[in-house]
């Protein structure tokens, strides 16, 4: 009997230090050039003349004025501009393919389609919400780490006062 409630504490005690549901989710992976999490691919499809209309608010939907935006080509900058009053910048002669888009800290990948020629799903232009923190509800994995903690500790604790009180 002695061994199966050793077998049970240090079942109890190998549970609480693996952590199931940490080791069981692929972490994002990430861009070592840059040092943040790989960025979804969007489509976008051009204007008539192949211009890319860009516009930059806050979370709120005010446009953001003055704000710098850069688009790059295979890591190369190619266009820089500020945004006007609305918080557009209309980015001429645009030939389609993937680019970086970026205004700050917040930006992203975008695959440009020329007029006409773009899936369904295709956006008209791009928004970039340049507003503090973006809070998303990805990181889940620490509260579910320590609820584990917790109901293995509880176990664990179980485990020791049922053989304290056995042993008395």
């Amino acid at each position: 009997m002695r061994s199966f409630r050793s077998f049970v504490v240090l079942t109890a005690i190998m549970g609480c230090c693996t952590p199931h549901v940490a080791t069981a989710i692929k972490p994002p992976t990430v861009n070592r050039e840059r040092g943040r999490a790989a960025l979804i691919i969007q489509d976008v499809e051009l204007n008539r003349g192949n211009k890319l209309t860009v516009q930059v608010s806050d979370a709120q939907g005010k446009p953001h004025a003055g704000t710098p935006i850069t688009v790059r080509k295979a890591g190369a900058a190619i266009h820089h501009s500020v945004t006007g009053k609305d918080g557009q910048v209309v980015v001429p002669q645009v030939k389609p393919g993937v680019y970086e888009i970026t205004s700050g800290s917040r930006g992203g990948i975008y695959r440009v389609w020329a007029p006409q020629t773009a899936p369904p799903r295709a956006s008209a232009g791009i928004l970039l919400v340049n507003d503090g923190q973006v809070v998303r509800g990805q990181n889940w994995q620490n509260a579910a780490l320590i609820g584990g903690v917790i109901i293995t500790s509880g176990v664990v604790g179980g485990v020791i006062g049922y053989n304290v009180k056995d042993a008395s």
